[in-house]
């Protein structure tokens, strides 16, 4: 899907849409089958499925700063690889701080999909924040 992308100039909701069918697609269906193995209810699942999908996009929105903000030594890769291979990121088409709020909105979405579902949210709550202020 990002490969089709390369060296286009992709809008922000191609680069989204890009995002959701990949890292929030692996997410969203993990959180799931977390909770069809827990006995969540349908509804449960069904928030669980929507918070993996949003934590999903915040943790690609991330990737794609760190790899321009980061360095090789930090990262274990060649930071600026994207930018270089023209792939479809949101640094790209919105900059760096345009998508650091961008992963922010995404990771407080996650945790508000969860509605009052649950009784304790706050370990999921602090793996979306975890997942927005990583440095790797």
């Amino acid at each position: 899907m990002d490969v089709l992308a390369e060296n286009t100039s992709p809008s922000k909701p191609e680069v989204l849409a890009i995002h959701g069918r990949k890292t929030g697609a692996l997410l969203a269906a993990s959180c799931a089958v977390g909770g069809i193995m827990a006995r969540a209810s349908d509804e449960q699942v069904r928030r669980l499925r929507q918070f993996g999908h949003a934590l999903g996009l915040a943790f690609q929105i991330t990737d794609d700063v760190l790899n321009e903000t980061s360095s090789l030594s930090v990262l274990g890769k060649a930071a600026g690889s994207d930018r270089r291979k023209e792939k479809a990121t949101l640094p790209r088409v919105e900059g760096i701080s345009g998508s650091v709020s961008e992963a922010q909105t995404y990771a407080s979405r996650a945790v508000l999909l969860l509605g009052d579902e649950f009784a304790d949210v706050s370990t999921l709550a602090q793996i979306a924040q975890f997942v927005v202020h990583r440095a790797t």
